[in-house]
Order: C-alpha cells, then structure tokens, then sequence
C-alpha cells in the first residue's frame, strides 16, 4: 500500500464519526489533544493518544467520561449533544427515575 492510500484511509476512518470530524474542523491533531489533557495535570483525566483514536474509530459505541467529554468541548468548541447525541434522552430516563 502506497503511502498516500494509507493517509487517505487514516483520513476517512476519522471522518466516519463525530469525535474525529470534531477534532479535525478545529486543526487538532491526537497528539495535541492528549497534549492539553494532560497539561490540565488531572489525575480523573487522561486520555492518551491510542485511547483518542479508539474514542474516535468506535463513535458511539464507546464514550469518554463526562469529565473528559467537557474538556473535549472546550477544546473542539462544540457541545456535549456534539459528542453525545443522545444525551437528553438519556437526561429524561435518569429525571424520570
């Protein structure tokens, strides 16, 4: 596989989710996310590289923490319905309990 087949691919595994488009639109790359987290020198937060990327390839089946989808936020400057997309479901099943 040519070098340039094996960053188009990189590319449209991150493009098939939300996390990834995310961080792409803001011009960050894994590494400088994983930069800013631990900058924050948290001990609940940490997220290093290959747990960004595993974030980003899974979407929806697997969610950071609130905690970190915060810092997330703050960082793609996007909302928390931008990472969760069921979230007020979600909000209305635990009010409802």
């Amino acid at each position: 596989m040519k070098g340039s087949d094996k960053h188009l691919r990189k590319t449209k595994v991150d493009k098939l989710n939300a996390l990834g488009r995310l961080r792409e639109n803001v011009g960050l790359k894994r590494e400088d996310v994983e930069s800013k987290v631990k900058a924050l020198q948290s001990a609940e937060l940490s997220c290093s590289i290959s747990y960004l990327c595993k974030l980003e390839k899974l979407g929806t089946d697997k969610k950071p923490s609130l905690q970190l989808a915060l810092e997330l936020c703050k960082m793609y400057g996007c909302k928390l319905e931008d990472i969760y997309p069921d979230l007020k479901e979600k909000l209305r099943e635990y009010q409802a309990s």
